[in-house]
């Protein structure tokens, strides 16, 4: 799978971080909920314009869409 915004990301499919195209504010934010690059996650819903759900550490994140759509995944 090549390099796509978390928001374009198929549903089920786990994917890795790989970039996050964003300022400080957004990098620690995410950094706080456990989101960095590396990090892998499974998307469990996201309907391409509205909210994203992922799985990650055992537990589930909602994610608005414009801050979704600053992670970038493979």
């Amino acid at each position: 799978m090549n390099a796509t915004f978390l928001t374009k990301a198929p549903i089920g499919k786990t994917v890795r971080i790989v970039d996050i195209d964003g300022g400080r504010a957004a990098r620690l934010r995410l950094a706080t909920l456990g989101l960095r690059e590396g990090t892998t996650i499974c998307v469990a819903h996201a309907d391409g314009n509205g909210p994203v759900v992922i799985e990650v550490g055992g537990g589930r994140l909602v994610l608005g869409a414009g801050m979704a759509d600053k992670i970038v995944v493979s």
